[in-house]
């Protein structure tokens, strides 16, 4: 029996095999490998001006696989009329137009990059239109209570990362446009 240790991401992970060599899946790699899936907030500029209402705001989950897999998360629309946008492969952060700040969130281990139980809680959070108060800040809360509930973050790193997107909403050079 052999044994083989693989540091991915900031996981570390001891495979023991038989032969000497792991066993392989589909794609060349050990079937005990893990991966790390990392979830930020990120925080755009608003565009053509950069006020709080026109700040944006997305969840930004990343495989640390070759392939870089990674979602954006939007909520998008008007009161009564949101939706959440997903966008398969975005783009590196830093690289995309009008990137301001990222939060992380959480890092999760998974066996493979595919595994959607972080997917799924920012999907299954429920995008409520028959509230007339709800906006972005409510969703971003709402997904930050769901992967609280699921035992991803604790409460408390929750209310950081809501604080932290907020202050960044609220730091945009222009107050909020004046409803005409």
């Amino acid at each position: 029996m052999g044994t083989s240790s693989t540091t991915v991401g900031s996981v570390r992970t001891t495979q023991h095999h038989i032969g000497g060599e792991p066993r392989l899946d589909s794609n060349g790699v050990a079937e005990s490998a893990t991966y790390t899936q990392t979830l930020t907030v990120l925080i755009f500029r608003g565009y053509p001006r950069d006020t709080e209402d026109s700040r944006m705001i997305e969840f930004y989950l990343a495989a640390d696989d070759s392939a870089t897999t990674s979602t954006a998360f939007r909520l998008e629309g008007h009161t009564g009329m949101y939706w959440v946008k997903v966008t398969p492969s975005p783009g590196v952060p830093h690289s995309r137009p009008h990137y301001l700040r990222q939060f992380f969130v959480a890092a999760v281990p998974v066996a493979s990059a595919s595994d959607s139980r972080l997917r799924n809680a920012i999907m299954g959070t429920l995008v409520n239109n028959e509230d007339p108060e709800f906006t972005r800040f409510s969703w971003i809360a709402d997904v930050i209570s769901s992967l609280s509930a699921g035992g991803f973050i604790t409460s408390e790193e929750g209310d950081e990362v809501v604080d932290q997107t907020i202050n960044a909403i609220y730091d945009a050079p222009y107050g909020s446009e004046p409803v005409l």
